[in-house]
């Protein structure tokens, strides 16, 4: 306190005018950062929006893909696998009565013996 009764009045008023727009500035620049703060809030709350309603978008198409995916396999594939299971029997059966009505079960056609016979 002995340093501002010695000062002179002037030299303490220049200092308290000082002090005054340094508190004026720093306050300015408080605000500033407060709005600027607020600023980057509501951008980042947007863009999290944005990403929200993206991610809902991609859930729904994944949703939806193996849904498809799932149809798909029971359309194409389990036909597959049944017929791969199933017609080598009925082949197998069909073969049979061909071959039979072919030459009596040589199971190939030998033309040869045939030519011979007619002779």
């Amino acid at each position: 306190m002995n340093n501002l009764n010695s000062m002179p009045e002037q030299d303490i008023l220049n200092r308290l005018e000082e002090d005054i727009q340094y508190a004026k500035a720093t306050e300015y620049l408080v605000k500033q950062q407060e709005s600027s703060l607020e600023k980057l809030l509501k951008d980042n709350l947007k863009y999290s929006q944005a990403i929200y309603a993206d991610t809902q978008k991609i859930r729904r198409y994944l949703f939806w893909r193996t849904v498809i995916s799932v149809v798909w396999i029971m359309v194409v594939i389990l036909p597959i696998i049944a017929a791969a299971i199933w017609l080598p029997p009925l082949f197998k059966n069909f073969y049979q009565s061909y071959q039979e009505l072919l030459g009596g079960g040589q199971g190939t056609l030998d033309l040869l013996s045939q030519l011979k016979q007619l002779r």
